[in-house]
């Protein structure tokens, strides 16, 4: 008895449905890694399907409320805090941290909060939403709206944001139906008039299944034409291109930056497909100098590898830092280039060809160009090739590679070491890389300064210019209205206070000249995007499609004993860097965020945030994704539910009224089944066993409304044991009673 009277008795169709919500509820979830900075969503998960637990199982919705407030602080703990659970000691420093960062909401200074306040009011934003999710859906039996907005979210993250949607809408197109069907079968289960047996619900519930499956199935496996609308921003935002061709350059990856800036045009071109199994910049070359109008190389310390699989590749990217092994096969498609492009930082190559292919490695840079046949190098550091009649001539003939196997790392840094790093950095370091135009903007110095105040080392004054640069609404993310700087104009220094708008080489041009301006180290990278991935194997491994229009660059800041760590500085573009944010262990009572959750399945192999498109009109956001924009959705959502919940009973009788006038006039058994729902939801529901007079007769309701529903239920109960039709007189009665009943309540 004690059991029966806290524990909810949920048939089986219930519960499939809870799964079904839980499903649309991860396809929310599994975006956030590839556009926030947000690390493993697996406590998330947990904290989800442990509220649609306690949902479903509790009667009593204070029990199931201080049930689900502890799970959240115990699945908050597990994720992110290293000190026991039992030490009071935790719930103190995260008071302490949520108090401190309290006057950082009131200020609207999103980007700065700490990220233990951001997960844990994040969890608290969970627990609220779900809990009211529960209630609409389950409870009320309300999927199809939810379904729907599930839909439209995945929709727009798809147009304006680097997420490629495609596969997350179909999967919420199939969960989204079989929740609806659940249900609907769930309520007919619970009905009055509904005589059938459990296994011929179930055959109700395999038949839609399998015509949605195959529906899907025969729809994803046909060939398709190419989208009429391939790119409904140009259109929204009443741009057109016509006539504009021959004036705007295609994005590319290409080796002459001495002039940056200026409107360019989507290029498709298939580069190469690469099998790998983790996601990472695809590094081409990095430059040093900076001239005010776009980049160039002070010069180069050029190595001819003539056996590239037996070089020993040096660490020259970083060291003493955490590292993870990459695996690549890179095949090159339709357009090649002469060069190799490797994740991170390389270790071997295992595979080249065409195989007489020299390598020349730039040591100072890090890029390898490819050249034919076997090379030398002069007293000035210049390439020859060696033919066969000994002689040496210069500008050797470059090779574009057909296939190449390597091996690389890349790194997982620790922001303990990070921080611990300092500012003693090596002469030769701070000679090539602080050097700067003489006539550089002092605005430009005096912002980065402004930027960087209160941050006291380089780590922290990096993160400020790159959350600066990629904060909502300040710069816009743009490629086709873009200008080229005038002849007395700074590149820089147009972008940051003047035009405001631009594509990867102005986030990340800006960066480097703002860290180098307040003496930071820093380098102008170039290569492509991880690209998209259309397919994985069995081992985890992802095949992935790279084109001209992935081409992106990037930035590099030196850590003295770490090495060149890459920042992200380009609104709407994630960072694939991994990062243990370990300095929490010390600076708030050794805490830990979602990188450390995944050091845990360190052996298992998985998929780095995603940055589907690069350079190009595609990525569709004039500002990048951050916690904020976040937060502003889900006060827009938790609103929106709010006022759903608020206004819960008038909807749902609203509902009811309307679904009873697509009952025939004469079908009283579903127009009297449909009033007793009514009661059920809006007064007391019918408990298991009682009879349908017991039922009315403990209703608390007024006394006319007693004799309706005792007269309606003597006619119910004539018609069960065998009146088969009723007079005129009758019928017209037990109608007028029906819309009487209605018209008295009251939500």
């Amino acid at each position: 008895m004690l059991g029966a009277s806290f524990l909810k008795q949920k048939k089986a169709l219930e519960w499939l449905s809870a799964l079904f919500l839980f499903l649309l509820l991860r396809e929310w979830l599994l975006p956030l890694p590839s556009l926030s900075d947000t690390g493993s969503i697996s406590s998330f998960l947990y904290l989800v399907a442990g509220i649609i637990l306690v949902d479903m199982t509790f009667r009593s919705h204070w029990l199931g409320l201080l049930i689900k407030i502890i799970g959240t602080l115990v699945i908050f703990h597990a994720a992110f805090v290293e000190i026991s659970l039992f030490n009071p000691e935790w719930i103190l420093q995260t008071l302490q941290a949520v108090s401190e960062d309290f006057s950082r909401i009131v200020n609207q200074e999103w980007t700065n909060m700490s990220i233990i306040s951001r997960n844990l009011l994040f969890s608290g934003m969970i627990l609220v939403l779900v809990s009211l999710l529960n209630y609409l859906v389950l409870e009320q039996r309300q999927g199809l709206w939810f379904v729907f907005i599930t839909i439209s979210y995945l929709a727009v993250l798809d147009t304006f944001m680097p997420f490629n949607g495609s596969g997350a809408i179909m999967r919420t197109l199939m969960i989204g139906f079989m929740l609806i069907t659940t249900l609907h079968l769930s309520a007919i289960q619970k009905g009055f008039i509904y005589r059938g047996t459990q296994s011929a619900i179930w055959k109700t519930l395999v038949v839609p299944l399998m015509i949605v499956s195959l529906a899907i199935g025969v729809g994803y496996a046909s060939p398709k034409a190419e989208p009429n609308w391939p790119d409904p921003i140009g259109f929204l935002q009443g741009k057109s291109v016509t006539g504009q061709s021959e004036a705007i350059r295609r994005v590319g990856y290409d080796t002459n930056d001495k002039t940056l800036g200026g409107p360019f045009q989507q290029d498709d071109t298939k580069v190469f497909t690469i099998t790998t199994n983790d996601k990472y910049y695809l590094r081409g070359d990095a430059k040093d100098v900076y001239t005010g109008k776009g980049w160039i190389k002070s010069d180069k310390q050029l190595e001819s590898i003539v056996h590239p699989k037996n070089y020993i590749w040096n660490d020259t990217l970083f060291s003493g830092l955490e590292t993870k092994k990459v695996m690549a096969v890179v095949q090159a498609e339709g357009e090649q280039l002469p060069a190799i492009f490797y994740p991170g930082q390389l270790k071997g190559i295992e595979e080249l060809n065409p195989e007489n292919t020299t390598l020349t490695y730039d040591t100072i840079s890090q890029g390898i160009l490819t050249f034919n046949g076997a090379m030398q190098k002069d007293s000035n550091s210049r390439l020859f090739v060696e033919r066969d009649d000994s002689t040496l001539i210069p500008t050797p003939v470059q090779q574009y590679m057909d296939h190449y196997q390597l091996q690389a790392e890349i790194p997982v840094i620790s922001e303990k070491k990070i921080i611990a790093a300092g500012s003693n950095y090596p002469k030769d370091i701070e000679e090539r890389y602080l050097q700067l135009p003489n006539s550089l903007p002092d605005r430009i110095k005096q912002l980065a300064e402004k930027i960087t105040e209160g941050s006291n080392n380089p780590y922290d004054k990096a993160r400020a210019i790159e959350n600066y640069l990629r904060s909502p609404g300040r710069y816009r993310y743009e490629t086709k209205d873009v200008p080229i700087p005038k002849e007395e104009q700074d590149f820089v220094d147009q972008f940051l206070f003047e035009t405001m708008r631009g594509y990867c080489d102005h986030f990340s041009t800006s960066m480097v000249v703002m860290l180098r301006s307040i003496d930071i180290p820093a380098r102008w990278v170039k290569g492509f995007a991880p690209g998209q991935e259309i397919s994985r194997d069995a081992n985890n491994n992802m095949t992935i499609e790279v084109r001209n229009r992935d081409a992106h660059s990037w930035v590099e800041v030196y850590f003295p004993g770490s090495g060149w760590i890459p920042f992200e500085a380009t609104a709407s573009f994630t960072s694939p860097l991994q990062v243990n944010y370990d300095r929490l262990a010390n600076e708030a009572n050794e805490f830990n965020i979602p990188a450390s959750t995944e050091e845990k399945e360190a052996n298992k192999p998985k998929q780095l945030d995603q940055m589907e498109e690069a350079d190009k009109p595609v990525v569709k956001t004039s500002a990048g994704f951050s916690w904020g924009w976040l937060w502003g959705i889900g006060i827009l959502i938790a609103v929106g539910v709010w006022i759903l919940w608020k206004k819960r009973q008038e909807m749902y009788l609203w509902w009811l009224q309307r679904k009873m006038t697509q009952y025939a006039q004469d079908d009283f058994p579903r127009r009297f089944t449909l009033v007793l729902t009514i009661f059920e939801k809006m007064i007391s529901p019918r408990y298991s066993g009682e009879t349908l007079r017991e039922y009315v007769n403990r209703l608390q309701i007024s006394g006319d409304e007693r004799q309706d529903l005792l007269y309606l239920t003597t006619i119910y109960e004539k018609m069960l044991y065998g009146l088969k039709e009723m007079e005129g007189k009758t019928r017209s009665l037990w109608q007028q009673t029906i819309e009487r009943l209605l018209r008295q309540m009251k939500p």
